[in-house]
Formats: structure tokens, C-alpha cells, sequence
């Protein structure tokens, strides 16, 4: 009798940590489709705002602001903030420092 119960409390502890594992499993995997769909919008918003900063405009309202809700990026929200740096050649060769 003593054996049985051994065996059970064993097979116990072993379903439990299956479980836990695929609880875990769960959550990674929730995680990096949220780092999916974040890179997605990132790559299709990318080349326009690029445009807008060839073009000296600033980035437009569509870019930014405004939380997706519905679609595939459903509770995304798309910030644009830009910052440009100017290379050295690009200002005739001549550094600012301070």
C-alpha cells in the first residue's frame, strides 16, 4: 500500500512540473509574438517616416499617438520621435564639440 502511494505522490510531482513548464512555454510565447507584431509595425512605419525626414517634415499624426484597436496590431500604440544626427562630411568636414 505504502508503494502506491509513493508511485502517486511521484507521478504528481512530475504532472506538476509538466505543467508548470508549459505554463511558462505559455508565456514566452505570448511575449515573442508581441516582439513580432511590434517589429511588423516598426518595419511597416519605418520607410514613411524615413520619407517625412528626407522630405524636413515632421512626422505626421498618423505616425503617432494613436493605439491601434483592432487587427493584427490590436493595443499597439505607434510613437514617432525622432532624433538626427548630422555627420561630419555632411557638415563640410567640420566637427562641434561642446
Amino acid at each position: 500500500m505504502i508503494e502506491v502511494l509513493v508511485t502517486i505522490v511521484i507521478l504528481s510531482l512530475g504532472v506538476v512540473a509538466i505543467l508548470e513548464a508549459f505554463q511558462t512555454s505559455l508565456s514566452a510565447l505570448g511575449s515573442a509574438r508581441d516582439t513580432l507584431r511590434a517589429t511588423l509595425l516598426l518595419k511597416s512605419t519605418l520607410p514613411e517616416v524615413e520619407l517625412q525626414s528626407l522630405q524636413g517634415l515632421p512626422p505626421s499624426a498618423t505616425l503617432s499617438g494613436e493605439t491601434m484597436r483592432e487587427g493584427f496590431y490590436r493595443g499597439f500604440r505607434r510613437e514617432c520621435n525622432r532624433e538626427v544626427e548630422i555627420p561630419a562630411a555632411e557638415r563640410g568636414g567640420v566637427v562641434c564639440i561642446g
